[in-house]
């Protein structure tokens, strides 16, 4: 039964993988936004810590980017 459970665990993480590869066709999703390094831990840090009131500022620190480098390329992916 473990043995099961871990196989779909593999086969979950290989079929996001996959999609995170190249199945997005260029749209905008948070998912391709992982691919970006300082994104994924703007991301990382809104999941942690859903309860912060958030800024662009405290955001773009986060993400050790300006704010306005973190709006650009938020937007863009």
């Amino acid at each position: 039964r473990a043995g099961v459970a871990r196989l779909i665990d593999l086969l979950l993480i290989q079929v996001v993988r996959r999609w995170i590869a190249g199945g997005d066709e260029g749209r905008a999703s948070w998912l391709r936004a992982l691919r970006d390094p300082a994104l994924a831990k703007v991301l990382a840090a809104v999941h942690a810590h859903p309860d912060r009131a958030w800024t662009v500022g405290t955001l773009a620190a986060t993400g050790h980017l300006s704010r306005a480098t973190l709006a650009r390329r938020f937007a863009e992916e």
